[in-house]
């Protein structure tokens, strides 16, 4: 994702091969002993510190409602809210990203106070200066979160969909009386700009003792607008509401309304018994936000809450178990089952109303929702693929809702949607190959509907485009983005071809035929920023010579801007994901295209100066720590050297997540990061989701069972698995052999049993023929 801020860790290669040999040998009496332990519990602060940006707060499901406590809101390392190991916390806000690269939300902070009321947060390391707390104590679980603050309460967090429930306990020491802080001038990068990035904010206390607010807010998704309504367990004994300025407002006030608003709620024995707070959010008005609170928390009894929470997470986390591993293997597998949960989000009130890409509010169908904060340049890859495997049900309300998004969007298919705002993020429309992997699978909807949408973007030259669409006419003139043109030109172009690809499909299914042919012949346009005579995708200039010096570590060859999105000329030769016997051909056949692979994942790990900190994890030039990496590791299944896939892939997964606060090595991306492991733990990956095939891998566990959204079963089992035994020559499916390093999506939805045979020494001959390889998509 995209970012702001400072550098990542770069682990290179001699590093990991160490921390390999180091830990392997540290662990293997664990791994042998894992096949008969418990199914472990997801560790949430993984991810929370390095660079995983996420978050360590409840959250139901894919819910409307995040709520966490925050302890930063102007660094990189807090795009989330929190980051591990911060000296102090701010309070407690409703929503928030998981794993992202920039940062928004926070809506609707509350601080239990004691003492004085303090309207400014003070210092990070000061929180002294102002209502900052220091904490100790945490305790985080799904549907679950406790902290203990310097000034004596215990504060506790669960959730339901659409609204937080907190329960703060006061003691008795020091005097009885405390408040409640609610700052709604609290986000992302809390600092005054001109324009202000909060407007038409109010906050009312309503005669049923109800708090109710609204803002507006200009960080991320500009112009996004948040609802609440909050109830307390009982009564205030007054209210205190700030203006602009922290300007009290006169005794008996109920209500402000300006850019930065707060209030105090007092409780005069705040101590008698536990403080429980209800709120309910909405994007939508005032109603939906009390409907919402009506409908979800009609009671005050906090423990009920939390079972309701903790059920629903077990009944999600229930559907992948594992046994054999590590036990920190196995906790970072139910870790990233439970990220690879939290996004997209709920949007939809629980009367149906949303608000769509067109900024008006909308009545969705029956028994439809709508979701935000798609992160779809990351999530195309690993994390849609895995709910098509987990959740058909929940795909088909997304594919819905894309459809719906699609013919709302002034812009065509969604690209990066947040709040009801498109914020074009990233490059490319990368819904579209949602939509066209989803209607390969055989998942219900109404794909011809959003064909309209995606001609409009990819076809439609008068179209308005954000940054993500930057240079389309000239890609479909010349066949590729010029690098004079326009910045990050060569991943453009490659990204662009993709979507293409996935276009042609819809293009299809809604009888569009010459369109699609047109698009099908465009998706080759990779070819013409790929030169053979060096093998490498490079930046081609608008006179259509080649860009010089070229260098494959350079991020571009313009001080003024890069010619590739978050990665390099090594990385970005490899991003073709549907076209890849072309990309060997053009290399000069399968064996230089392993010796190119080679040569990635032994390439000196360094970076020239500015790179961005989403280039991590490099293992030689391969980054795995940004999404343009992470289906690479299985092309060698496309030219007869399966074994280093397999290789390559169990280092991966024992070198790029640890069972730390730091142990996601980039961000997490709305669970992309965490589902690669999912599914490359099981075995197989999508390196092109369209084509609804699964390139095997090597199976980190010895035994998987898996509960499919169809009701099967699918069990994994690796015999004679060991940490040094990655790899297999023998494979079974349904206990029929399976001569092939891939497999499809009906068969694992079909269920039954996949077992590899593990073994020490890699078998040259798996797989070494290409009628072993994966199917061309091109002549299917």
């Amino acid at each position: 994702m995209r970012l702001l801020g400072r550098r990542a860790l770069m682990v290179g290669t001699c590093h990991i091969g160490v921390a390999v040999v180091l830990r392997d040998l540290a662990v293997a009496a664990d791994a042998k002993a894992g096949a008969k332990a418990q199914r472990a519990s997801p560790d949430l602060f993984i991810g929370t510190g390095g660079d995983g940006h996420t978050f360590p707060g409840v959250s139901l499901p894919f819910g409307m409602v995040q709520l966490s406590p925050d302890t930063d809101t102007a660094r990189w390392a807090t795009c989330s809210g929190y980051h591990h190991g911060d000296p102090s916390l701010l309070g407690f806000s409703h929503t928030h990203l998981s794993g992202t690269g920039i940062g928004d939300m926070l809506d609707v902070l509350v601080v239990p106070c004691r003492g004085p009321v303090r309207l400014i947060p003070g210092a990070l390391d000061r929180p002294d200066e102002g209502y900052r707390l220091r904490y100790a104590g945490e305790v985080a679980e799904p549907g679950y979160y406790r902290v203990a603050l310097e000034n004596g309460v215990t504060s506790e967090l669960t959730a339901t969909l659409r609204a937080g429930i907190q329960r703060h306990v006061f003691p008795r020491s020091g005097g009885a009386a405390g408040h409640l802080l609610i700052d709604l001038a609290h986000l992302v990068q809390d600092v005054t700009d001109h324009p202000p990035l909060i407007d038409e904010a109010e906050l009312t206390l309503e005669p049923d003792g109800t708090l109710t607010g609204t803002r507006r807010v200009f960080r991320w998704a500009k112009g996004r607008r948040i609802y609440f309504a909050m109830q307390f367990s009982r009564m205030p004994d007054r209210v205190e509401l700030f203006g602009d300025g922290d300007a009290a407002q006169p005794l008996g006030s109920t209500h402000v309304a300006g850019l930065r608003l707060k209030a105090a709620v007092h409780f005069d024995d705040a101590a008698a018994e536990p403080i429980v707070v209800r709120t309910a959010v909405s994007a939508v008005d005032l109603a939906g936000a009390r409907a919402n609170l009506a409908a979800e928390a009609p009671h005050f009894r906090f423990e009920a809450y939390r079972q309701a929470a903790s059920e629903a997470w077990q009944a999600e986390l229930d559907q992948v178990t594992v046994s054999g591993g590590t036990a920190d293997q196995r906790k970072i597998m139910a870790t990233a089952l439970y990220h690879a949960a939290l996004s997209p989000t709920l949007f939809s009130d629980v009367d149906g109303r949303t608000i769509g890409l067109d900024r008006q509010t909308h009545q969705l169908p029956p028994g439809e929702r709508a979701y935000s904060a798609y992160s779809l340049w990351d999530t195309y890859r690993a994390f849609h693929p895995l709910q098509t495997l987990l959740r058909p049900g929940f795909v088909r309300d997304m594919v819905a809702d894309l459809v719906r998004q699609t013919k709302q969007s002034p812009y065509g298919p969604p690209v990066w949607p947040l709040q009801g705002v498109e914020t074009g993020c990233m490059i490319g429309w990368h819904s579209v190959p949602v939509l066209a992997e989803a209607m390969a699978k055989g998942i219900p909807g109404d794909y011809a509907a959003a064909w309209p949408g995606i001609r409009k973007r990819a076809l439609d030259f008068d179209t308005p485009a954000q940054d993500n669409a930057l240079g389309i006419p000239l890609y479909d003139q010349k066949g590729y983005v010029p690098a004079d043109k326009v910045f990050e030109s060569v991943s453009r172009t490659l990204e662009y071809a993709y979507d293409d690809y996935a276009s042609a499909s819809i293009a299809r299914a809604a009888g569009a035929l010459f369109d699609a042919e047109r698009l099908e012949n465009r998706s080759r346009n990779w070819r013409n920023v790929f030169d053979p005579a060096i093998g490498f995708a490079r930046p081609r200039l608008d006179d259509g010579t080649w860009a010089v010096p070229y260098d494959p570590v350079s991020l571009g060859h313009l001080d003024k801007w890069h010619d590739y999105t978050e990665s390099n000329g090594w990385q970005a030769t490899f991003l073709n994901q549907h076209d890849i016997y072309g990309l060997a051909q053009a290399m000069g056949g399968p064996g230089r295209l392993e010796a190119q692979l080679d040569a990635l994942f032994s390439a000196p790990s360094v970076l020239p100066k500015g790179a961005p900190p989403d280039i991590s994890g490099l293992v030689g030039q391969y980054a795995h720590g940004n999404e343009p990496s992470h289906h690479v590791a299985y092309l060698y299944a496309w030219c007869g050297a399966h074994w280093k896939t397999q290789r390559m892939v169990r280092r991966l997964l024992t070198t790029m997540y640890s069972a730390n606060a730091a142990g996601i090595i980039g961000n997490d991306d709305c669970g992309q990061m965490s589902a690669w492991f999912v599914l490359s733990a099981l075995g197989f990956y999508p390196v092109d989701p369209v084509s609804a095939v699964y390139v095997l891998g090597s199976p980190l566990f010895d035994r998987a069972e898996v509960r499919l959204g169809n009701g099967r079963k699918l069990s994994i089992e690796a015999r004679g698995n060991a940490f040094d035994r990655p790899y297999f020559g023998r494979v079974e499916f349904r206990g029929q052999p399976l001569h092939r390093s891939w497999i499809t999506h009906d068969e694992l939805m079909a269920g039954g049993k996949l077992t590899f045979y593990m073994q020490a020494e890699p078998d040259f001959s798996f797989a070494r023929e290409s009628s072993a390889w994966p199917p061309d998509a091109f002549r299917v």
